[in-house]
């Protein structure tokens, strides 16, 4: 598996200890840290609200990229949903295939 520690129970995933140590390194880091989180919240301040969708969306996600089996889900979605006797015409939207531009 790509991600093995997605698969182990919760108490086996520690944080590593020296994430919680003070050092000289950390207090070196901390006016970048600081000016990163300023950035990030700024960013978040000016993106505009969420917009609401008049219509019902079901979004299909993975926790790995590829091969969870994502597409086949949105196919076979899509095929139930054109079937009556409620036809309904189903709309995809992707963000891009295979990673490239």
């Amino acid at each position: 598996a790509q991600f093995p520690h997605l698969f182990l129970p919760m108490a086996l995933v520690r944080t590593p200890l020296f994430w919680d140590r003070r050092g000289p390194l950390s207090d070196a880091l901390l006016p970048l840290s600081l000016a990163y989180a300023a950035a990030t919240y700024a960013v978040e301040a000016l993106r505009p609200p969420p917009r609401r969708s008049q219509a019902p969306v079901v979004c299909v996600g993975a926790a790995v990229a590829g091969g969870a089996g994502k597409t086949p889900l949105v196919l076979a979605l899509a095929e139930r949903l054109l079937r009556p006797p409620r036809s309904h015409t189903p709309h995809i939207l992707t963000r891009g295939y295979g990673g490239g531009r």
